[in-house]
């Protein structure tokens, strides 16, 4: 029993070492290898007689300190994880539900899942292994900034538990001068991830926003009951915090800026703008409420007719000729900026 035990930690450990250079970004999967294999070979060296007794005992003492090493190696992950303070960024259900789960970072999972995207043909394979490096870039600069590193990785808890509702809250570090607004953030399709807020906090910061990114299912946000949770989260936050009720604003990616629609039809007036990254359904809906579409022009993911988005007279359309459904993670500056600016022109004029 035991060595069939050795042999699986074994397989499971030189499988999992394979895969890191392939998807891992942080060394927790690595650690985690490393301490199966040292388990497996522990466990067959302990079990089974060998001819050089004293070489055998050396040889499963050095595999039981290296298994100790990557205990207390995942072991610091879970300190952090457990122990972290509220930054920043800060996630409502991150230290609660599930937390042997999320204990793998969320750079980890996202990693992994752009490379199986890549591999089940969701996205061409040049592609995905684009995405993976600019992934590993924004979750190495996000690991740097003590406020919003370690929000709590809630993907795998969405994946495995479809009723699980959080949300993650970014805030502003200065008011650059404005009143506090909000903005009312939807994710895409696959899972809720932290890194939704860090790539809006330069909006944050220099918009004065606090960034609500709740999570609802996958990204199916037309399901029913979906936006009005969204709103619901939304009104929380203006109650508990100074929030201008003129400076409101929804957003949304993918599948989240399809979901902005169903927000808008639930609550119409409560938003100054609607900004729609890569989103769906934007083309053949009337905007009563001001929309700032912006997508890349390689888009093969949510492409519909341009000339239907700019008649929509309510709208405005920027499209960024070089980048693809990715848009917002190619040119998270450029779309930063492009925002800002959208957000100024509104504000300048009269409510």
């Amino acid at each position: 029993m035991l060595l069939g035990i050795a042999d699986v930690a074994i397989a499971l450990g030189s499988l999992a070492l394979l895969l890191c250079p392939w998807f891992a970004i942080t060394s927790f999967p690595w650690a985690a290898a490393i301490g199966m294999i040292a388990l497996g070979a522990a466990l067959r060296l302990r079990l089974k007689s060998m001819a050089n007794a004293r070489l055998g005992s050396r040889l499963f003492i050095a595999a039981i300190g290296l298994f100790i090493l990557c205990l207390l190696a995942i072991g610091s992950v879970c300190a952090r994880h457990w122990t972290r303070h509220q930054g920043r960024l800060e996630s409502s259900c991150g230290r609660g539900a599930w937390k042997i789960v999320n204990v793998v970072p969320e750079a980890d999972i996202a990693s992994l899942g752009v490379r199986l995207c890549g591999v089940m043909g969701f996205l061409p394979s040049n592609q995905a292994s684009e995405v993976h490096a600019l992934l590993k870039v924004e979750y190495r600069r996000m690991e740097r900034d003590e406020g919003a590193a370690d929000a709590g990785n809630v993907a795998l808890m969405s994946v495995m538990d479809k009723r699980a509702r959080h949300a993650f809250i970014l805030y502003p570090r200065n008011d650059g001068g404005k009143p506090l607004g909000a903005l009312l953030f939807l994710h895409g399709a696959g899972a809720p991830m932290a890194l939704y807020p860090w790539l809006l906090s330069d909006l944050a910061d220099r918009e004065n926003l606090i960034v609500l990114c709740p999570s609802w299912d996958s990204g199916e946000w037309s399901q029913a009951g979906a936006a009005e949770y969204a709103v619901e989260r939304l009104r929380a936050v203006m109650a508990a915090q100074p929030v201008d009720a003129k400076r409101i604003y929804l957003g949304g990616i993918s599948m989240g800026g399809a979901g902005g629609w169903s927000v808008l039809d639930v609550e119409p007036r409560l938003f100054r703008g609607f900004i729609c990254i890569s989103g769906y359904g934007a083309a053949h809906r009337p905007a009563g409420t001001p929309v700032l579409m912006v997508e890349g022009g390689r888009d093969a993911v949510a492409s519909t007719d341009q000339e239907l988005r700019r008649a929509n007279p309510r709208s405005r359309l920027i499209v960024l000729p070089d980048d693809d459904h990715f848009a917002f993670l190619r040119s998270t500056a450029k779309v930063t900026e492009t925002i800002c600016e959208w957000m100024d022109s509104m504000e300048a004029e009269t409510p």
